[in-house]
């Protein structure tokens, strides 16, 4: 029998992508909200999202599970498209090696800090353990390297322990790693190539509590009212959060629980908001997520340019302040852009090439 699925969180899978790269776009008229400003923290959204997901689908089965089948279904879901892109990077960089040795265009060789070692890295999905100073090429793909890792540290914990400890041991590895980064690291918690594995451990066992704690209790959702009104708290709660709390530790811990929460309650709710999250375009919202959150970065780098070039070509320095290059009128229209152009390419990487390699590399069988 397939497992069901929970509808409204991929639509806000989607979302939570849209907001993931309005916060890389560096193009803002007047000033950047602050929840957008802060919208970097939807990732650790992901990562609790993929824990809930994850033991899902796969809690039930853990005893019966072969290591082999499992790994090779999370490698299929994520590599590819990761692959593809970090190529299209290569591809993109080289050619900016190339005008800026050759047509001496740029300020900088983006070779420099993109080297042979940094594409090793991100090749193996090593680009979130602390073996380099800084983000590299797809740079939010350090997400995906910190969750292939945290596939595997769930599997290993799964089979170690009895089905019934994995709510103790998953609380017990939560407090373990956002005390390790509340601990190292004086500022915030949103660490990315350093202490992102980490990180993302705390967010997916979350998650996976969340999930064995879902499994246990059931929720009323008899009035649609009530559901409503509720629904829209949350919401709000999720927005102050973001907006008042987001760039200070304890702030952030308290963001993450209000995810949670939100998960849990979304996951069966059947509010007005749940209505809006089950339409066609909010449920292909979700499915092509994964795709607008490894291409975005691209698209925006290439319009990026396009925008400095324009700047050179009426006589203005692109040395003056990126603020000054990217505070413009035109921001509105160049982000919808941005959007769409993402929207668009992920709707072809989904179809062309995470649809196709998932079902070629996929295991036929996970359990033994």
């Amino acid at each position: 029998m397939e497992k069901q699925r929970y509808t409204n969180l991929d639509a806000f899978r989607g979302l939570a992508a849209l907001l993931v790269l309005l916060f890389h776009s560096p193009f803002f008229y007047g000033h950047k909200t602050t929840f957008i400003f802060n919208s970097d923290i939807f990732v650790d959204f992901f990562f609790i999202l993929s824990g809930f997901v994850i033991a899902h689908a796969y809690k039930s089965k853990i005893d019966s599970l072969n290591f082999q089948a499992y790994m090779q279904n999370r490698f299929a879901r994520i590599y590819p498209l990761h692959l593809a892109l970090l190529l299209a990077w290569l591809v993109f960089l080289s050619l900016k090696h190339l005008l800026y040795t050759q047509l001496n265009l740029g300020n900088t060789d983006p070779l420099i800090n993109n080297d042979f070692t940094s594409f090793f890295l991100n090749l193996f999905l090593l680009n979130a353990h602390n073996l380099d100073d800084q983000l590299t090429w797809n740079a939010p793909s350090w997400s995906i390297g910190a969750e292939f890792y945290t596939y595997l540290l769930f599997f290993v914990v799964s089979k170690s322990i009895k089905a019934k400890n994995l709510l103790q041991w998953s609380v017990f590895l939560i407090v373990l790693a956002y005390t390790t980064l509340y601990i190292l690291k004086p500022i915030t918690l949103l660490r990315t190539f350093d202490l992102g594995f980490i990180r993302a451990i705390g967010g997916f066992f979350l998650g996976v509590s969340v999930f064995i704690i879902k499994e246990k209790t059931e929720l009323n959702y008899s009035s649609k009212l009530k559901v409503s009104i509720i629904e829209v708290v949350l919401l709000l709660a999720v927005i102050s959060c973001i907006t008042i709390l987001a760039k200070y530790k304890l702030g952030q811990l308290t963001t993450f629980l209000v995810f949670t929460l939100s998960i849990y309650y979304f996951s069966a709710s059947n509010g007005v908001i749940s209505t809006l999250l089950k339409t066609k375009t909010m449920q292909y919202l979700g499915k092509i997520s994964y795709s607008i959150y490894l291409t975005h970065f691209l698209i925006i780098n290439i319009i990026i340019n396009i925008w400095q070039y324009f700047f050179a070509k009426k006589g203005l320095s692109i040395n003056i302040p990126l603020a000054d290059i990217y505070n413009t009128s035109a921001a509105p229209f160049l982000n919808t852009a941005i959007i769409l152009i993402t929207c668009l390419i992920s709707a072809i990487t989904y179809k062309f090439i995470e649809q196709p390699f998932q079902q070629k590399l996929s295991a036929k069988r996970v359990v033994k």
